[in-house]
């Protein structure tokens, strides 16, 4: 499993940093950290094992925020009107034209929650270009530390179960707990998470 470890960790260090400009409030050691730079797709010789598998977990959590609270970088002086709906050029480096993003994705995500994103019309492709409303969601602030943990299903499939933080109208105090299934699996040589019950 130290071999599908240092792969990730390998890829994650030379992938492509989709948020830079994002800011993240550190959290403690064994609560969720800074998500991931955005990663090419990975293809393991072996099943993930936990360690691989959170980071995999940050670095999806960070590109489904693209479609919710934190949309890329967009220029507001280069926009297109179609369909009474004003689109914005997308800035940001690593996603040059709307393949190289769609690509992106579909790396991460299995087809049917990549077509969820997508059909959510935040991204367009116009003229091969990346465009975005630029619509932004709010987070839920209710929702605080989370803490996993791993379970191997088959040589196929893999969870992390994301216990998580639910507060109080203070945002401070816990009142309990939910626990979330992130499934990851592998379809024709593939692996990519097939359950992502996003909850931020």
């Amino acid at each position: 499993m130290l071999k599908n470890t240092v792969t990730v960790l390998t890829i994650l260090l030379v992938s492509l940093t989709a948020v830079s400009c994002r800011s993240q409030t550190p959290a403690p050691e064994s609560d969720i950290s800074s998500p991931a730079s955005s990663t090419a797709s990975l293809i393991f010789s072996e099943i993930p094992d936990r360690t691989a598998l959170e980071l995999l977990y940050q670095n999806a959590i960070t590109s489904y925020e693209m479609f919710e609270s934190v949309p890329l970088a967009y220029s507001e002086t280069n926009s297109v009107s179609s369909g009474g709906t004003q689109y914005y050029q997308v800035t940001d480096n690593n996603f040059k034209t709307y393949e190289a993003f769609e690509n992106h994705i579909k790396s991460i995500f299995a087809p049917d929650i990549s077509k969820k994103l997508f059909d959510t019309g935040m991204y367009v492709n116009i003229d091969g270009r990346l465009y975005t409303t630029k619509t932004a969601k709010e987070k839920n602030n209710k929702k605080g530390s989370e803490t996993y943990s791993y379970m191997k299903m088959s040589d196929t499939k893999v969870i992390l179960k994301v216990k998580a933080e639910n507060l109080k109208d203070d945002l401070k105090t816990v009142s309990d707990y939910t626990t979330y299934d992130f499934v990851y699996e592998k379809t024709d040589g593939t692996w990519s998470f097939a359950e992502f019950p996003y909850f931020r």
